[in-house]
């Protein structure tokens, strides 16, 4: 899963992100709401660290008996619980057949976020990990080249943009890190960085268009601001 290496990435311990596949028949047992609650909150074994859950194919937490009256489904109290602890992150994902995104919305009682992802068209768009050279001068003076991995390289008909991605740019060596790649490529394409933030769409001296998730994921047009 992309985001778990990524949020490995970023210093996140392993045992700090906990993923849930209840189509997996290893994970039978979690279909059961109480089950599945018991488990998480079982790994949730300190109150420092952040802990980061993935839940898939919720749906199949959710009986026929339950479709029949959404207000009874014991899976939506289970998610309120877990995001009543301070230091969880919760994601889940299902599908719309049984789950539909509003139910879940309600549930949540506006502490949550509904985001409908559409895939790319790979006849509209090519992208691919990029790689950038820079040089630099070492601490005993000497120039060594360093190669710098860009997340994303979209290319779109002529058009190329340059993505990174970040939970955020919290301080100044975070963002140094981050926009390093994308200063490093000396072409005229757009370079974009993709933050968890709240902040609408701007653009920094570099000329690096500085997008919330939400906007990248939400705006088809979110390439071209």
């Amino acid at each position: 899963m992309l985001i778990y290496d990524y949020l490995l990435g970023e210093g996140v311990h392993k045992d700090h992100i906990i993923t849930i596949a209840l189509d997996d028949d290893l994970n039978v047992a979690y279909r059961d709401p109480a089950e599945l609650s018991k488990h998480i909150r079982s790994r949730v074994t300190d109150q420092e660290g952040m802990f980061y859950i993935f839940i898939d194919e919720v749906q199949y937490a959710i009986s026929r008996e339950e479709l029949k009256n959404p207000e009874s489904i014991h899976l939506y109290n289970v998610l309120n619980g877990l995001k009543r602890l301070r230091n969880v992150d919760i994601y889940v994902a299902g599908s719309n057949s049984k789950m539909r995104s509003k139910d879940v919305m309600t549930a949540f009682r506006g502490q949550g976020d509904s985001v409908e992802v559409h895939p790319l068209s790979f006849q509209k768009y090519y992208g691919y990990v990029g790689v950038v050279d820079i040089f630099e001068t070492d601490a005993e003076g000497k120039r060594r080249k360093v190669s710098c991995e860009i997340d994303f390289v979209v290319n779109k008909g002529v058009k190329k943009s340059y993505i990174q991605s970040a939970l955020s740019l919290g301080n100044a060596q975070k963002e140094k890190k981050e926009l390093r790649p994308l200063l490093g490529v000396k072409d005229f394409f757009r370079k974009i960085i993709v933050t968890k933030s709240g902040m609408k769409p701007w653009l920094d001296e570099a000329g690096i268009l500085h997008l919330r998730l939400y906007e990248f994921l939400l705006n088809p047009a979110a390439l071209d601001l």
